[in-house]
């Protein structure tokens, strides 16, 4: 008997209900089990040592862990979590061998939740337990069974039994050795692969931190896994992709075999890097916004500098110097020579997935690329042909990512030298010339070591493979050229010529000229003023290189120059659209003064084209034509003496414009052309009868502007030409239309009236013309009129 009544009196009680626990009624078994755990007094207490407690009372109760009720397993495993708390690790083998065969066999068999999670908590703290004090000091006799028992938990359909396999699954790998986890980790780590893509967040995070301790701890390398890696560096929870760059980190920092792992452990790494990498410019003078220090990106940083360091322990490299990632930032020296000696392996994987057809491929190959590239520094310039034209190629198969490709060629550019990227890309240029090429040279070019002798190489190229003739990459060729004026100042200053020119020849397809302001110290307009004999001579202009020229060269530089411009402008009537262009531009040079005076030839040009010829196409061109004769005759380019000895083919040429009823327009030029042939016509009076048949057809023009420019015109010509003797019979053919439906018309006819009646020997014959002809009038506006200038001439 001891001491102690209490115990005394509980034992035998206790005794019972472990008897009890024997009975076929799961009822029975069931109220034992709730009394056991009710009892006041620790049954631990009740036993002169652990392995006798272990065996008289844990015993019969764990045996219940496979009973065929629910209620009784789920009871004798809480019951079971309340006795070992009593018991601790006091006879830790005996505990483990009291225990542990019963849970694996139930953690195989169970299928309710709530009592698979009461296994695998109570297999957790066990596993717990050794320590170098105990006996065992390891759980590796139990490593296998545990590892297969929780290989089906990491299956299970329940988040939180996944949760709980992880923690278990921590506590056994902490408390084995490596040699027992090595040889065991195969039979659970596809499980847990397996919950790295699971649907909810925390799984896969929890998931890459137990992967990860088992994995250093065991020393096993995974086979494969570049995939997996990948899909995580692009999973869209950052809480995710945080746990990833920490498990990498500790995989090349903490695994006993990181150095045969950095080719593939080291580029998720990359890929968050790339939030922080500074961006480099795509365009000449664009403005860049800072990068914002990302969190996820600094945490890469951070990964990677520790990575580094331990390289740099593990190889024994001594002190460090470091070196600058951007401008706050620095890494050490040696993640330059872990990068440069993995170069190849990160660099072939990817230009793998920036080909790829996968989008998400893609982008992870674009983040990837920056980091590395920057990082490793011009050590990238090695594989440059690869580099640069598997970037091409993506600027041409993917357009809706062209940004992305492009700041990684800028990127790229900064690493390299216009020569090797000339080597490059000039021959495929001069092969078969595309945009995407075009492009990707501007970008290097904004962003590479150059020296002015590869970009005169650069120049040359483009205009020998007439690169500004392709309408199609107009706009890269563009930025070509804007690129190459903004990079070096000697060198646009020693080309101003060439450069102008393929500006020039760039805008003959597309109206740009504006974009080009930026390509010299000084306007474009004094660009060409300045050079503009020698752009003059540029061989194989058309007519729109001749326009832009001269109209946007200072009209003083033009008028110095006049002859050769007469010259150029002939030069380029190659065609019907060019004919009607060099005509137009004729008249804005004639009016902005641009052109003082105008060669013999020029004018025979002009007046050639005055012919009539059948075919619509040839309108426009009588059309320009004739309003270019005007407007030099207007505007004085074409002196008297000129007019003079050309005014026998120019009178007609002008009749016969007038008369042209194929078209409106030569009509509408050839009255104001017709008005200056008058003006600067010394003597009328031998052209009067033609003159005067040809003004009075177009009194009932269709066009009102053509029938009031006529009687203007006719005006001056009758009143310069009053000798004639005819004239008193033909004014009725003029005074009638007085009777005209378009008020313009009538008023041009009322000064008609009011001018010729001015000439005392005509005034009478105008006077009785209007009085004999309002009778005739079918208009009482023109009835009225009639009759008040009548009344005006009379008071006069």
């Amino acid at each position: 008997m001891s001491q102690d009544p209490a115990k005394d009196k509980a034992k035998p009680w206790l005794n019972s209900l472990l008897t009890q626990l024997g009975s076929d009624r799961p009822r029975d078994r069931l109220n034992s089990l709730k009394s056991i755990s009710d009892l006041e007094i620790s049954p631990a207490l009740l036993y002169e040592n652990p392995v006798d407690f272990l065996n008289s009372c844990v015993k019969p109760i764990v045996f219940h862990f496979d009973d065929s009720s629910e209620s009784v397993r789920e009871n004798s495993l809480l019951l079971t979590i309340k006795l070992f708390e009593q018991l601790g690790n006091k006879a830790l083998d005996d505990t483990y061998r009291t225990m542990l065969s019963m849970i694996f066999l139930r953690l195989e068999k169970e299928d309710r939740e709530e009592i698979s999670n009461l296994l695998v908590d109570l297999l957790k703290n066990l596993a717990s337990l050794p320590t170098p004090e105990t006996l065992p000091t390891k759980f590796d006799e139990y490593c296998y069974d545990a590892f297969k028992a929780l290989s089906k938990k990491f299956d299970s359909n329940d988040p939180q039994m996944k949760l709980r396999a992880c923690d278990c699954l921590d506590a056994v790998v902490n408390h084995c050795t490596q040699e027992c986890l090595y040889l065991n980790t195969p039979v659970v780590i596809n499980n847990i692969r397996k919950n790295l893509t699971y649907r909810q967040v925390e799984i896969r995070r929890r998931s890459l931190e137990t992967l990860s301790n088992i994995l250093i701890k065991s020393g096993y390398m995974l086979d494969q896994f570049s995939e997996l890696l990948e899909k995580l560096a692009e999973d869209e929870k950052l809480i995710v992709r945080k746990a990833l760059v920490k498990f990498c980190e500790d995989m090349l920092v903490q695994h006993p075999q990181r150095s045969q792992m950095y080719g593939e452990y080291l580029f998720p790494i990359l890929c968050s890097l790339s939030k922080i990498v500074p961006v480099r410019p795509v365009l000449p003078n664009e403005t860049l916004k800072p990068v914002e220090l990302v969190k996820e990106g600094y945490e890469a940083y951070k990964s990677l500098k520790e990575i580094a360091n331990k390289y740099a322990s593990d190889l024994n490299l001594g002190d460090q110097i470091e070196i600058a990632f951007d401008g706050k930032r620095k890494l050490p020296s040696s993640a330059l020579q872990l990068l440069h000696e993995n170069f190849k392996i990160y660099i072939n994987r990817i230009l793998t997935l920036i080909s790829d057809w996968q989008s998400h491929s893609r982008h992870l190959g674009f983040a990837a690329f920056k980091s590395l590239v920057h990082v490793s520094n011009a050590y990238s310039a090695r594989y440059a042909p690869q580099i640069l034209m598997t970037l091409v190629t993506a600027l041409r198969d993917h357009p809706d990512e062209a940004e992305e490709t492009q700041r990684c060629i800028a990127l790229f550019a900064e690493m390299t030298s216009l020569a090797e990227v000339n080597a490059i890309l000039l021959p495929k240029i001069s092969e078969r010339c595309t945009k995407e090429l075009i492009e990707a040279l501007s970008i290097s070019i904004v962003n590479c070591q150059f020296s002015d002798e590869d970009l005169g190489a650069t120049l040359d190229s483009f205009i020998i493979n007439r690169v500004f003739d392709m309408t199609d990459i107009i706009n890269q060729a563009a930025q070509l050229i804007i690129a190459i004026c903004r990079k070096s100042q000697e060198f646009r200053e020693k080309n101003v010529v060439p450069l102008a020119t393929s500006i020039l020849r760039i805008c003959e397809h597309a109206d740009a000229l504006p974009q080009f302001e930026i390509c010299f110290d000084s306007p474009l307009s004094e660009i060409f003023g300045n050079y503009l004999p020698p752009l003059l001579d540029t061989q194989r202009k058309s007519h729109r290189f001749l326009t832009l020229l001269l109209k946007h060269s200072p009209p003083k530089d033009v008028a110095e120059i006049y002859p050769s411009v007469c010259t150029a402008m002939i030069e380029s009537l190659t065609s019907g659209a060019a004919r009607t262009a060099i005509y137009k531009l004729i008249t804005e040079l004639s009016v902005s003064k641009a052109l003082p005076a105008v060669t013999q030839s020029l004018v025979s040009a002009v007046l050639d084209d005055m012919v009539w010829k059948s075919g619509k196409e040839y309108i426009p061109v009588r059309e320009s034509a004739t309003s270019a004769l005007g407007s030099l005759l207007r505007e004085k380019c074409i002196n008297q003496e000129l007019f003079d000895s050309n005014l026998a083919l120019i009178f007609p040429m002008a009749l016969a414009s007038l008369d042209d009823q194929t078209s409106d327009m030569v009509r509408s030029a050839a009255v104001a052309t017709m008005r200056e042939v008058v003006q600067m016509t010394k003597d009328l009076t031998p052209k009067y009868p033609r003159l005067f048949e040809a003004l009075k057809g177009r009194l009932s023009d269709p066009l009102v502007p053509v029938r009031v420019g006529s009687a203007d015109i006719l005006c001056t010509v009758v009143c310069r030409c009053h000798d004639v003797e005819e004239i008193p019979k033909q004014l009725q053919d003029v005074i009638i239309f007085m009777d005209d439906s378009c008020l313009e018309m009538r008023e041009s006819i009322s000064r008609f009236c009011v001018s010729v009646a001015s000439i005392p020997k005509l005034k009478d014959a105008v006077l009785q013309t209007m009085k004999d002809l309002i009778p005739k009038f079918y208009h009482q506006e023109g009835k009225i009129l009639d009759q008040e200038v009548i009344n005006q001439i009379q008071s006069q």
